[in-house]
């Protein structure tokens, strides 16, 4: 990803830089491309501005217990960077939403919620250098569905955002902009390092987009920059991988808000964090990898079947299952969302490829329901499958992992907690699971430790 910034327009009033999906994004962190950009990284290109700049981040900055190394949610260190503005995020849910609102109050950041009622503002008006930018913040609109403490969003959400949009001009805003965690299609592809479409997106803001001068998009894991119904728009990778620049301009012809591409962001080391836990998941080496495991389809070394192997060898069952969008830790700048470089394995390498370390289950299917439930899981990942574009847990568009035991006569099928959840809807009748005693990590760590490549 290129890392120089484009240059402002004539008469650009203020910038914008977008961000999403950051994860606690605290450290460079290698991944299967180079290293990682940080939240820290971000501040460098904010203070690098030369006119008044605004960081706005479509959702999941990571400050959740969920998704920290060491257990502890890190909302007090993400809180001293330069927000300007965060929408609320699936995982800003993860600890409840009591626990996302006290967070809010409690180290003053600015997260939005317009579309359902959570506690905490729905919109923002801010003024950079006598130009006053009014801000809407937009959880995913399924987000009950994809985070379970968190409530459905309300009837009638978009009117609320017209609403909005109406009452900050009111207010003096020159400009609107919507902060939406949810965004475009994406999958990997061969040749590049992925496609999108924006069909999906283009649904979700029909009935608001136009009461807006522009949208950042997020969620999903691919990077894009368009319109959406003629309002200028864009997504930036995830993962601290870039963002987005845009600059509002004012000027004798009118105003407008100008999408100026990517930019990589800088693997700025953190200034202030204590980074001990950290540290020392990084120096537990648990085992080695003598290759780079991608979650893309092209190639010999394709992480989820990893993932499938460990998990039927630590468990005994006869055959495993893993569906790709269960495995995530970089920005696909190279087409893979996740990866398990080649060389020493450590227990961060392991927190970050399995941030939701959940219990595994045993489900009670023979080798023809395997088969069943795979074609069916790979026909809604298929990318040509427009119709399962808002299926909230789809976003890798990849074939699942499997891994069978060439003396498997079943039944007997591993497979985590949540992907039993959808098994019985893959092959269309319940499906009794019992509780294999491990998790996701301990099945990796028990592969490893038996030799797995």
């Amino acid at each position: 990803m290129d890392s120089t910034v484009a240059p402002l327009l004539p008469g650009t009033a203020v910038r914008l830089i977008g961000t999403t999906d950051l994860l606690g994004s605290m450290v460079p962190l290698r991944t299967s491309y180079g290293v990682a950009g940080t939240c820290w990284g971000v501040a460098e290109l904010i203070a690098d501005q030369a006119v008044p700049t605004a960081w706005l981040d479509s959702g999941d900055i990571g400050g959740t217990a969920r998704l920290s190394p060491t257990g502890q949610p890190r909302w007090a260190e993400l809180a001293p960077l330069p927000w300007t503005a965060i929408a609320a995020g699936n995982h800003e849910f993860d600890d409840g939403t009591p626990a996302l609102a006290r967070a809010a109050d409690e180290w003053s950041l600015p997260i939005l919620c317009a579309n359902t009622d959570i506690g905490v503002p729905a919109s923002r008006l801010i003024q950079a250098d006598g130009v006053a930018v009014g801000l809407i913040g937009l959880t995913h609109p399924h987000i009950d569905q994809i985070s379970a403490p968190a409530p459905a969003v309300a009837d009638g959400w978009q009117r609320r955002v017209v609403a909005l949009a109406d009452q900050l001009r009111r207010d003096g805003a020159r400009f609107v902009v919507a902060l939406l965690h949810d965004g475009v299609t994406w999958w990997p592809t061969v040749r590049r390092a992925y496609a999108v479409r924006g069909a999906h997106l283009t649904a979700v803001a029909q009935e608001w987009s136009g009461s807006v001068d522009l949208i950042i998009a997020g969620h999903t894991l691919g990077a894009w920059t368009g319109s959406v119904h003629g309002v200028p728009a864009g997504q930036p990778h995830p993962f601290a991988g870039s963002a987005l620049i845009v600059d509002l301009v004012v000027g004798p012809a009118g105003q407008s808000a100008a999408v100026r591409g990517l930019v990589g962001i800088p693997p700025r080391p953190p200034s202030f964090m204590d980074n001990r836990g950290v540290d020392r998941l990084a120096s537990q080496v648990i085992g080695h990898s003598r290759s780079t495991w991608l979650s893309h389809p092209a190639g010999d070394h394709y992480l989820p079947s990893l993932a499938a192997a460990a998990m039927r060898i630590a468990t005994g069952a006869g055959a495993a299952l893993v569906p790709a969008e269960q495995l995530w830790n970089q920005a696909p700048l190279d087409g893979a969302a996740a990866a398990l470089p080649a060389g020493p394995v450590t227990e961060l390498d392991l927190h970050r490829l399995t941030p939701a370390d959940e219990p595994v289950v045993l489900a009670e299917i023979g080798a023809v329901d395997l088969a069943h439930a795979v074609a069916a899981h790979d026909r809604l990942t298929d990318p040509s499958n427009v119709d399962a574009d808002a299926l909230p847990w789809n976003w890798s568009r990849i074939p699942a992992g499997i891994n069978v035991s060439r003396h498997w006569h079943g039944p007997g099928v591993a497979l985590a907690a949540s992907a039993a959840d959808r098994l019985a809807g893959w092959l269309g009748r319940p499906v009794t699971t019992t509780d294999s005693g491990m998790t996701l990590r301990e099945c990796f760590r028990a592969g490893l430790d038996r030799g797995l490549p």
